[in-house]
């Protein structure tokens, strides 16, 4: 099995994802973790926790494993921070924007995808080495391939 994590960071972002930070807190890494829980109402009972952290872009500095939920705003910030997170999409919303990123995320092969909720200690355990199978984002050429992409569909419209 891979290492365990020294120091282990959840993140929900501003949307609650107690089913998450519930996993995370039951799993075998809860006392190497401090959880972001937002407006939650799961509170973790063996986990640091906090509602919003101040210092996040330290605490991640600091983190060996980071793990997020799928929204566009942490899992981006973290990719551009060259910080290859767990990622955790919450299925259970409405919205299915989560999932779609996840997808594209998993295909472009940027972050390890959690698609249930079991899994997420086991890629916190072998992070390490999924990690290693990860590509690093670039901001840059994330950008060129949605302005390619952009003169494509132009082109195939004329």
């Amino acid at each position: 099995m891979g290492r365990f994590a020294v120091n282990i960071l959840v993140t929900v972002g501003t949307t609650p994802y107690d089913e998450l930070i519930e996993a995370v807190d039951t799993g075998q890494h809860a006392s190497n973790a401090r959880l972001q829980i937002a407006n939650g109402t799961y509170i973790p009972l063996v986990a640091q926790w906090d509602r919003f952290i101040d210092d996040f872009q330290i605490r991640c500095a600091e983190a060996d494993v980071v793990v997020c939920h799928a929204g566009a705003g942490s899992v981006f910030g973290l990719l551009q921070s060259g910080v290859c997170p767990v990622v955790v999409p919450n299925l259970a919303r409405r919205d299915v924007h989560q999932a779609e990123l996840a997808r594209w995320l998993e295909r472009k092969r940027f972050a390890p995808i959690a698609w249930q909720l079991d899994d997420v200690n086991l890629l916190i355990a072998k992070h390490t080495e999924f990690a290693a199978d990860c590509r690093s984002f670039d901001v840059e050429r994330f950008f060129l391939d949605d302005e390619l992409n952009d003169e494509l569909r132009l082109a195939i419209s004329k």
